[in-house]
């Protein structure tokens, strides 16, 4: 994609560059609300800390309105302080804990898929889940799953595209 390797020119030169893409255009009326949501886009980079990376907007999805009305109102709620505790466990402890939270929240709560992508034993990801409940309460898989699953897909959009 031309963006991204003009991205990637501009970081070896040592520059910053971040961009954000709102969507196709086909008429001239289509102009404003693609522009729109470049902005919407790019305010939630903002919100991210601006990973130098390309976003379309499909990338963020409603993500992308939640973490601009965040970078809006920096005291409002963020559905990542759901998972904080995973985030500082795995920092202090070298743990994928947050990693295996995602990737089962992602594959639709199915062990043997989360354990086939994380590239571990299904007995792993029990015991890592085990854990999970641990630290941010048994209930993240019930009432409170939309807020966990929204925290754990802007942790992801902050991380390596390169992860598998």
């Amino acid at each position: 994609m031309f963006l991204q390797s003009l991205v990637s020119h501009a970081q070896k030169k040592g520059r910053e560059v971040h961009c954000a893409l709102g969507g196709e255009v086909a008429r001239g009326s289509d102009y404003a609300g693609a522009h729109a949501l470049a902005l919407t886009t790019m305010a939630a980079l903002q919100a991210l800390g601006f990973p130098q990376r390309v976003y379309k907007a499909d990338d963020l999805g409603s993500l992308g309105v939640i973490l601009a009305a965040q970078r809006d109102n920096p005291h409002a709620y963020s559905p990542i302080t759901e998972i904080r505790p995973l985030i500082t466990y795995d920092a202090q402890h070298g743990t994928e804990l947050t990693r295996t939270a995602w990737a089962y929240s992602e594959y639709r709560e199915n062990v043997k898929a989360t354990a086939t992508r994380l590239k571990v034993h299904e007995n792993t990801v029990r015991q890592r889940l085990a854990r999970v409940a641990e630290l941010i309460g048994s209930d993240w898989q019930e009432a409170r799953f939309l807020d966990v699953q929204l925290g754990l897909r802007i942790w992801s959009l902050s991380q390596p595209t390169d992860r598998s």
